[in-house]
């Protein structure tokens, strides 16, 4: 909190009221009115939320007048608002944060139409606001104000400057009353609250007596105040003395009924039951009423019943009551932290010691120099001016400004003439709010308290119960397979008394719903040993372990002695059970749970004793995986496309469990799903697919498929669409990229798998619509050199005429004909041109040209092509053989003429294309006759010479495979 306040000794601004007067709202104009019967005190003003109340009668009348009378630092606006019993709420919001001095909300002589409590409320729009504001409510009857009716349950005050003196009156609904004055005081954004508990460890409503540092600076405490109500009602403040007409009780403006001032009544402790936990030891809930009590009380154990609470073994547990029925869960130790057996009998006393408690938390407050003082003011304390508090654990700070002389008051102090004060600081400012330096109250909650003693309890007696103690545990869960599990348990029963005694032994399985036995349970005597068990136990309709049959004697046990029985059952607990079948709290409706199993010993009188324990089954983990199979494919005759996808479901862990998988297309924008079919791999075990399944308006592939641990269910989705060619489908649709705005791209699919305790999985896989070729072709004519070498050009050409990209390796073999030698090859990018090759290519030993190269794809629907130019020199005999040099394989020829086959490897696929020209027939001529050329050429595609031939040797190289243009089937990303 900043430091707010004008300079030591400034002077209070004298409010005027606004000139203006607004139907309804309140806002008034004329002469400030008389003083009022209810009001600030002078110099401790509001600025931040507060919320007031009245009782008035009907015929009276009430005048409500809040001025600004300062400025503080602040932004925010205040709205005042007045709600009264059978009457329209009045509002007003004519204080802003730049309102100046004299700016009133005020209302003359409203009339009371019917008697209750009114409600007024001055509320900042966020944070205190900027003006400091006087505010007065008077109840007038004829006239006449009548004091004691305004009071609040929380004041947030702030000093305007020096200091002020003044009296609260502190009422409490079971009808403790006080009066605390305040001496000297100066706070800044000061905070006065009263309840029962004051300073409390976080969570609960246990005093901590002692006053608390806020969470700021080093010594930041924990303490907090309750809210109203959450732990018993607040205490009301009163501005005067209660006026003694107040009635005990009235209807508020919501209808709803409010205490207002109750008589004295001292509380009563009454009604004390216990009920064991089990019967081994006195652990329990004792149960008692408080009745005229909200507050602190203390739970008194007498852990060796021998009529008194103060032995070592004994305890003192603190309890917070808030009034009515209470429960105390007892943990069954004593004082030494032992487990009192149920052998053992013990006495509770619940009790309170006091009752008109208080606790006055004055936060931040900076100067409290006079101190306070606190006197009782109804009731047989009437006049007590007896005060505590406890400062002891802030004086190890040692930072302050100034200090309280007496900071440990829990002796008890007479607080007559004010006590635990401090004073504003010397040369320093008392406002510093860091949590450290600043004064005595400066950052604190200060904490002082008082009440009225009384001695208000209620005994309980708990009897010894039994002489069995059993014990029932599950020793070992393993899985079996298949959702089916062996569950070991181990029952002891034992003698507690010193003499010999005798039992009969059943066990009851309690198990989760949908949860079968398989097989016989087994049971077995293990200490000591020959005791003879049931053959026929099952755990349900035969619970008996023993004697072996019933109407048998019970067994005999010998004093202090323990029995031990071992029983052992399998259970098949499947996989689309509910998470709460196997979660072993028995919830409301439930008849078991889990592997739950109860022992019951029974003794010859007819007491028994029993224990329960459970162990949930292991439950595997369900993840998926999703994939395309291969690469998007297209059917060359209908255009459209076929994509496969694969959606694994894994259980890893023990047991069994349940799965829903749902799949949905989302294809980009254009791209039309002409069929979708789903199908389980049958090798698998999962479960067949709904047959309505389409991707679309149904996703759901399964529902409920119970899966056992370190299975694998797998399915195929097949897919038949439609890609538009030209500008139906956008490059940015037809890709696996999913960009903002777009509800689907490409060939994208998503799966999600649920199970039950897990969070929902979704995958996807995707594959894009792409198309990438490759051709080949000499280029012109084969050349006779001077050298009588030939050089031959080859283009090939990679295109890319689909939306995707594509990764490809380009290969180039020469297939010349027998007897024609490669003298150089060189293999280079033409288009773009800036594609690297490898250099060491010679179309022999090495055909690599080019390796993982990046064909972008279509952006505009103009395919993108690459073009590599392949240089080859070769020298051709000049008694070339026919069969040789011409472009036509025969059988046997593993090459002919100037065959040349390119091959490219795609992310998309492969594909392959070849190019051929007849050898030139090289002869020998005088000197300075030309070399002559005398066959043909295949120009560009090599097929003017024996096209059938070509096709075969390309099929005889490829495989089968197509020979030019070949589409290539594209990849997934």
């Amino acid at each position: 909190m900043p430091d707010q306040r004008p300079a030591k000794g400034g002077k209070r601004a004298v409010s005027a009221l606004a000139a203006t007067v607004v139907a309804l709202t309140g806002l008034m104009a004329g002469p400030i009115a008389p003083a009022l019967a209810e009001s600030n005190p002078v110099g401790l003003q509001i600025r931040g939320n507060n919320t007031f109340s009245l009782y008035a009668e009907a015929g009276e009348t009430v005048d409500v007048n809040f001025t600004v009378a300062g400025r503080y630092s602040g932004t925010a606006d205040a709205v005042v608002t007045i709600e009264r019993p059978g009457a329209a709420p009045l509002t007003c919001a004519l204080i802003t944060n730049t309102s100046p001095v004299g700016t009133a909300c005020d209302w003359d002589d409203l009339p009371v139409i019917q008697t209750g409590v009114w409600s007024v409320t001055y509320a900042a729009t966020s944070g205190p606001s900027a003006a400091t504001v006087d505010w007065n409510i008077s109840v007038q009857d004829a006239g006449t104000s009548v004091p004691g009716r305004v009071w609040t349950e929380r004041y947030g005050a702030t000093s305007a400057a020096g200091t002020a003196s003044f009296s609260f009156w502190y009422q409490s609904e079971f009808g403790d009353q006080y009066k605390a004055t305040y001496l000297d005081y100066n706070g800044v954004d000061s905070i006065f609250v009263a309840d029962a508990t004051g300073l409390r460890q976080p969570g609960t409503c246990d005093s901590v007596y002692e006053s608390g540092q806020m969470p700021l600076g080093p010594w930041g405490d924990p303490y907090t105040t309750p809210m109203p109500g959450e732990c018993g009602d607040p205490y009301k403040i009163f501005f005067a003395a209660p006026s003694a007409d107040l009635p005990v009780s009235a209807t508020r403006w919501d209808g709803a009924s409010d205490w207002i001032l109750p008589p004295v009544v001292d509380p009563t402790i009454s009604a004390g039951t216990f009920t064991p936990a089990n019967n081994t030891d006195q652990s329990g809930s004792l149960a008692f009423t408080s009745t005229n009590f909200a507050g602190n009380m203390n739970i008194l154990v007498d852990a060796n019943n021998d009529g008194d609470f103060t032995d070592p073994v004994d305890r003192t547990i603190p309890y917070y009551s808030a009034g009515g029925g209470n429960s105390f869960a007892f943990d069954g130790l004593d004082g030494l932290g032992a487990l009192i057996p149920s052998t053992q009998p013990i006495s509770f006393r619940a009790v309170a010691d006091r009752t008109g408690e208080i606790h006055f938390v004055n936060s931040d407050v900076e100067v409290r120099a006079g101190g306070i003082e606190v006197i009782a003011q109804r009731g047989p304390n009437a006049g007590n001016p007896t005060l505590y508090w406890n400062d002891v654990p802030l004086v190890g700070e040692g930072t302050r400004c100034s200090t309280t002389p007496a900071p440990d008051g829990t002796a008890g102090i007479d607080s007559t003439g004010g006590v635990h004060s401090w004073a504003d600081c010397v040369g320093t400012a008392s406002n510093r709010n860091d949590g450290i330096n600043g004064s005595w109250g400066d950052t604190r909650n200060i904490n002082d308290w008082t009440y009225r003693p009384i001695n208000a309890f209620v005994d309980v007696e708990v009897a010894v119960r039994g002489n069995l103690a059993i014990d029932k545990t599950v020793t070992n869960t393993t899985y079996q397979g298949q959702g089916n599990w062996l569950v070991n348990y181990e029952i002891g029963v034992t003698n507690l008394a010193a003499a010999p005694s005798e039992y009969s032994l059943a066990d009851e399985f309690q198990f989760g719903a949908g949860y079968t036995v398989v097989g016989a349970p087994v049971t077995a005597n293990t200490a000591p040993s020959g005791i003879v068990t049931n053959a026929a136990f099952d755990g349900a309709a035969d619970q008996l372990i023993a004697p072996a049959a019933a109407g048998d004697p019970l067994v005999p046990i010998a004093a202090s002695a323990t029995h031990t029985y071992t029983v052992a059952v399998t259970v098949n607990a499947p996989g689309i059970s509910s998470i709460e079948a196997g979660d072993c709290t028995l919830g409301t409706g439930e008849t078991g749970t889990g592997f739950r199993n109860e022992a019951s010993a029974t003794g010859a009188a007819e007491d028994t004793v029993s224990d329960t324990d459970c162990a949930s089954p292991g439950r595997p983990v369900v993840t998926q995986t999703k994939e395309v199979i291969g690469v998007p494919s297209q059917d060359a005759a209908t255009g459209d496309w076929f994509i496969n996808y694969r959606i694994t479901e894994t259980a890893t862990g023990d047991g069994a469990t349940s799965y829903t998988l749902n799949d949905a297309l989302a294809y980009g924008a254009g791209i039309t799903v002409n069929s979708a079919v789903a199908s389980a791999d049958p090798a698998s075990g999962a479960p067949d697919p709904s047959q309505t399944w389409n991707g679309a308006s149904d996703t759901t592939l399964v529902t409920d498929a119970e899966i056992f641990g370190g299975d694998t269910h797998s399915y195929v989705v097949a897919v038949r669409a439609t890609v538009p060619d030209g500008t139906a489908t956008t490059p940015s649709a037809a890709n696996c990229d999913l960009e903002t705005g777009e509800t689907g791209t490409g060939f994208l699919n998503a799966a999600t798998v649920s199970q039950q305790g897990a969070e929902d999985e979704t995958d996807t896989a995707c594959g894009e619509p792409a198309a990438v070729s490759i051709t080949k072709a000499v280029v012109g004519t084969p050349t006779v050199n001077a050298d009588g070498t030939t050089t031959v050009n080859y283009d090939i050409t990679v295109t890319n005429a689909g939306p995707g990209n594509a990764e490809y390796d380009l290969d180039d073999s020469l297939h010349f004909g027998a007897g024609i030698t490669v003298k150089s090859a060189t293999a280079t990018n033409t288009a773009p041109g800036n594609i690297s090759t490898n250099t060491g290519w010679n179309g022999t030993s090495t055909s690599l040209i080019a390796e993982n190269v990046v064909s972008e794809g279509s952006s505009d629907g103009t395919p993108v092509t690459h073009v590599y130019r392949v240089t080859v020199i070769a020298t051709v005999p000049p008694a070339q053989a026919s069969a040789a040099a011409d472009c036509t394989l025969d059988a046997g020829e593993t090459g002919t003429g100037l065959l040349n086959t390119a091959t490219l490897t795609s992310d998309r696929g492969t594909g392959a294309a070849s190019a051929c020209a007849d050898a030139p027939k090289i002869t020998i001529t005088p000197a300075g006759a030309p070399l002559a050329n005398t066959s043909g050429s295949l120009a560009n595609t090599g097929m003017d010479a024996g096209p059938l031939a070509l096709g075969a040797l390309a099929l005889f190289l490829l495989g089968g495979a197509a020979i030019t243009t070949a589409k290539i089937r594209r990849r997934q990303n």
